[in-house]
């Protein structure tokens, strides 16, 4: 029921990400021998613009990138779920319903759309923010991202390394709203770009 998936979606967002890297990559990785545990690309690969060296790179990324979307994935749906509810209320879904508008229209056209503007600004801006890493889940994976890189230079007093990386997380998050802007008007054609 709603109630029970409310409450489970619930406990799910309330466990830390690195509980999460940690089961991921203790079975995934130690138990399943499926996914690497630790590092960005194997020794046997030539690191380069090449095929193997590409799918090693996302082959060892593979569970870091699922631990924080699985994390960032039930706040979006908790999100989109109380989205939703305040959407049925609105008079305009009544009166379509009323009209006779087919189920499936008033889903897609009427609710969805309308539920998904307000979350997909933040979607968009978490993006951006993703590239900046989670130190939790790098540290847990072993994984050299960034979050890594601006820990080890804060550590070691590294000034112009912890700039760069600021620039490079201050400029994914404002492409990130460069992109939500521009697309906002796809999918609320109430917003045009560049009109007066």
């Amino acid at each position: 029921t709603d109630s029970t998936s409310t409450v489970s979606l619930s406990i799910l967002r309330a466990v830390p990400v690195y509980v999460y890297a940690a089961l991921l990559v203790f079975v995934l990785g130690f138990i399943y021998h499926v996914f690497p545990t630790g590092g960005a690309y194997s020794i046997k690969v030539t690191p380069g613009l090449n095929l193997p060296f590409i799918i090693n790179v996302l082959y060892h990324a593979f569970l870091p990138i699922v631990t924080l979307t699985l994390v960032n994935l039930v706040g979006w749906i908790l999100h989109m779920r109380a989205n939703t509810i305040s959407v049925l209320g609105e008079d305009f879904v009544n009166f379509a319903e009323i009209s006779g508008v087919k189920k499936n229209i008033i889903e897609s056209k009427y609710i969805g759309k309308n539920a998904i503007l307000p979350l997909y600004t933040s979607l968009i801006i978490a993006i951006g923010f993703s590239f900046g890493g989670s130190l939790f889940v790098e540290q847990t994976f072993s994984y050299p991202g960034v979050g890594n890189l601006l820990i080890t230079a804060i550590t070691s007093n590294d000034y112009p390394t912890e700039m760069g990386v600021f620039i490079i997380l201050i400029v994914a998050v404002i492409v990130g709203n460069l992109i939500a802007d521009l697309t906002y008007s796809f999918l609320d054609p109430r917003v045009k770009v560049g009109e007066e």
